[in-house]
């Protein structure tokens, strides 16, 4: 099996964060009636090798299946080896007893379907959005939002929105504002990211755009578009690398909207984000 190479450190701690959220919200909901499903949407194989390291890790579909307690795992990974390696994995006796799906396709397009066909006044569950980049779509975070049922963990590349929103505007082509637009869920993005440039004359044809926000400004704008759909968004956890750049802002979202749902959450995922270290 090629082993999946990626991450660092900060792979660790999004792992561990998810893992121990995972622990206690099946133990707030263990003597609950509601049928209970755990989603991974960028599933990947099932284990990695970190970057730099001789060791590999259990990924965030076998921490999952390690814990027990869910009814129901769907794991949705795009590339068809890191799929098949996926169901290898899954196939051994330990998991004879769960009802584990794994599918291959998009992330996006597969967690739509599995949303749009579910009783969620009977269900409750965790999914987790782990993507490579930007490739989590608005609409896919709506549809979750949308079930009024979803705890969410989000893996926001933040150094992607760096990257595509650069920092003269007119170096967004074309494919970096659809990324943009696709993933922020709003063309308003240009005007919320970026100002005129105090030099630009009042009669330029193109006048100079450029982005005033650093990291603190962008997260705290995602963190708002998110809380436009989400009844309670909590502040990220800014995952960064070696240098101390920031990557991921991993945020936590939960769509139910009783207040006790959300004080449970947010008590859990609160301590987990910002009180561990």
């Amino acid at each position: 099996m090629a082993l999946h190479e990626f991450g660092g450190g900060w792979t660790e701690i999004k792992l561990g964060l998810l893992q121990r959220y995972l622990e206690a919200w099946l133990n707030v909901m263990r003597n609950q009636t509601f049928d209970l499903i755990y989603v991974d949407a960028f599933a990947g194989s099932g284990k990695c090798s970190l970057k730099g390291s001789d060791g590999e890790v259990d990924g965030s579909a076998l921490r999952a299946l390690s814990l027990g307690g869910f009814d129901r795992y769907y794991f949705f990974e795009r590339d068809k080896g890191r799929a098949q390696e996926l169901r290898n994995l899954c196939s051994d006796p330990r998991y004879s007893t769960k009802t584990i799906i794994v599918e291959e396709g998009d992330g996006n397009s597969l967690v739509q379907k599995l949303l749009s066909g579910q009783d969620w006044s009977a269900t409750r569950a965790v999914l987790f959005l782990d993507p490579y980049g930007m490739e989590v779509a608005w609409d896919t975070l709506k549809a979750i939002s949308h079930t009024q049922a979803i705890d969410l963990w989000y893996l926001f590349s933040i150094s992607g929105l760096f990257r595509n929103a650069a920092l003269q505007y007119s170096a967004v082509d074309k494919g970096k504002e659809a990324i943009l637009t696709r993933a922020l869920g709003t063309d308003e993005w240009k005007h919320a990211l970026y100002t005129q440039h105090p030099q630009s004359g009042l009669f330029d044809a193109e006048p100079n755009m450029e982005r005033t926000m650093e990291v603190n400004d962008l997260e705290l704008y995602v963190k708002g578009r998110l809380g436009d759909i989400f009844p309670l968004v909590l502040e990220p956890k800014r995952l960064v690398n070696k240098k101390n750049a920031p990557l991921f802002s991993l945020f936590f979202a939960v769509s139910n909207p009783s207040v006790r749902a959300q004080g449970i959450a947010k008590n859990i995922a609160d301590h987990l984000l910002h009180k561990l270290k």
